[in-house]
């Protein structure tokens, strides 16, 4: 699981992606560029190793993206986004959520936001409303048959 909040090791980049699974520096490259990390991260003077406490920091939207590439990392069967990609510009998101759904054909994702450019790459959307669901179904249909979804998103063009 993935949420907004934030939660890294004071420790290397390579223990945070990796969290005590055995990757190699090829795999964990792969996936850095699956997230849009590859090039930040090789151009740092230790890369891979390089401490993230002690002066060096990433910004919001990169420590989400590091957070993402280690559930990639992890290989479970289902991945959770809970506003895992909040702190990213639109661009960016489509980026990494494409580079995601596109490599993880064998995985269940789900998303949980609130923006529209997140879900719309979704193949089944869920509205909950006030603890029930209320809507079940394709993005297509959401807007005529979801309220809540008309509410959050407005009309989609």
């Amino acid at each position: 699981m993935v949420s907004q909040d934030i939660m890294l090791f004071d420790d290397t980049i390579r223990v945070n992606l990796l969290a005590g699974r055995d990757k190699t520096d090829s795999e964990i490259y792969e996936t850095l560029k699956k997230v849009g990390l590859y090039e930040k991260i090789t151009e740092l003077p230790d890369g891979l190793d390089t401490e993230l406490s002690g002066g060096f920091d990433l910004s919001g939207g990169q420590k989400q993206r590091l957070m993402i590439a280690r559930a990639i990392l992890k290989n479970a069967d289902t991945i959770i986004l809970d506003e895992a990609t909040s702190a990213l510009d639109v661009n960016t998101e489509k980026i990494v959520l494409n580079n995601l759904f596109n490599n993880q054909n064998d995985k269940t994702i789900i998303l949980i936001s609130h923006r529209l450019a997140t879900v719309s790459v979704c193949d089944k959307v869920i509205v909950i409303n006030d603890g029930s669901v209320e809507y079940a179904g394709d993005m297509k249909n959401a807007i005529k048959k979801s309220s809540k979804f008309k509410e959050l998103f407005g009309t989609i063009t």
